[in-house]
């Protein structure tokens, strides 16, 4: 897929290769890098980036020949590269080793393609350094794989053992899993899709122009791992929670995965809780309105049958880290986050009294410590 843009702009570009997607022509993304004003001008803080000699080898290719799937790739991040080749001052080729690269087989097309399946960083770094081939090594993949899919699957495997011993993030391992079409990350998966959450572009790129869609920017394993913890949070709890945060905060581009988790949580323990005298919980509809009052920086005070101010001390509109408390109970970040949001957004303290609100707390499973620790250091 060609790179379709004339920006030069280093804030412009640098977004765009976060977003790539499909299968992009490895000296595409070198070409559009050079764009930038420090790099077309041969001026990177004093690295030598002129153009250097070709060395014939009979493992090298030219960088132009190369072709990289990002369907299973980590997000291309420009100023990680900068500083790796600012930091030497230069790119050694001879360190940098070989590029792994895998054939697919040609289908009846004029020639076969060769995807870069590990090392796209090396190479990238090394046409910004002005060199023109690389060494390689190289993989054919089976004739009996009869598509490009059933290829990306291979080097998608190929990725993740290779890379899982190299820290990479949860969520680009998840990635990889996704191409892969393992069940636990499609699951999770479905689960974005239907919260309106972005990770690594797989769900925006669906749709684009959707401006419901937060980004999921970290606590990626936070959210994994309590969709999958055996006590199941209902679906229908986790997109709730989304919808209550894209229609409070709906000027943050970004999802809190604290945040999330923690309503998620209060309403998987809402049906159990100790609050309401008339049904033993708050109705959805309760919620969605306490959510929207302390959207607009008011709260219903149900004793006094009047809206109140909500005592914020600030002079904005209220965002997501407001729900959570200065100090969590060690161990139980989303269960404090619940509680804060039950006393201050639910006011639970003021229309039920404290008694009710320390019994959510033990719906919580918290102790009596931990609640009081809570009480004493909530602070809006």
């Amino acid at each position: 897929m060609p790179i379709q843009t004339k920006t030069n702009s280093y804030s412009e570009i640098s977004n765009i290769l976060t977003t790539l997607q499909g299968v992009v022509s490895v000296q595409d993304i070198i070409d559009l890098i050079l764009r930038i004003p420090q790099f077309e001008k041969r001026n990177l803080e004093g690295v030598d980036t002129g153009e250097k000699p070709w060395s014939p080898n009979d493992n090298q290719v030219t960088l132009s020949e190369l072709y990289v799937d990002i369907e299973y790739q980590r997000i291309i991040r420009l100023m990680q590269l900068i500083n790796k080749i600012t930091k030497l001052g230069f790119f050694d080729i001879t360190s940098a080793g070989a590029v792994d690269v895998a054939i697919r087989p040609r289908w009846g097309k004029p020639e076969t393609k060769k995807y870069v399946w590990d090392g796209l960083r090396r190479c990238i770094m090394a046409g910004l350094c002005g060199y023109k081939q690389i060494k390689v090594s190289n993989y054919t993949h089976d004739l009996s794989l009869t598509s490009d899919m059933a290829c990306q699957k291979v080097e998608a495997r190929f990725f993740e053992t290779r890379n899982t011993q190299e820290k990479m993030k949860p969520e680009e391992i998840w990635k990889a899993q996704v191409v892969q079409e393992i069940k636990r990350a499609l699951d999770l998966l479905d689960l974005f899709k239907s919260c309106k959450i972005d990770c690594l572009g797989l769900v925006r790129r669906e749709n684009p122009n959707d401006s419901e869609i937060k980004n999921l920017v970290n606590g990626f394993s936070l959210i994994d791992t309590m969709y999958f913890d055996e006590k199941k949070i209902a679906r229908r709890h986790w997109e709730m929670s989304s919808n209550l945060i894209r229609q409070t905060f709906p000027s943050e581009p970004n999802i809190s995965s604290a945040v999330f988790c923690g309503i998620a949580h209060l309403l998987h323990c809402n049906k159990n809780a100790h609050l309401s005298a008339s049904g033993g919980y708050f109705t959805e509809e309760e919620i969605e309105i306490s959510f929207r009052e302390y959207g607009n920086g008011q709260v219903e005070d149900k004793k006094n049958d009047k809206i109140a101010t909500l005592p914020i001390k600030r002079t904005r509109a209220p965002i997501q880290n407001d729900l959570k408390p200065c100090v969590s109970a060690e161990g139980k970040k989303t269960q404090s986050i619940a509680y804060n949001i039950v006393k201050e957004v639910l006011n639970a303290k003021n229309d039920l009294g404290e008694d009710a609100l320390r019994n959510f707390g033990k719906d919580l499973h918290l102790n009596d410590t931990q609640i009081q620790l809570l009480e004493e250091g909530l602070e809006i």
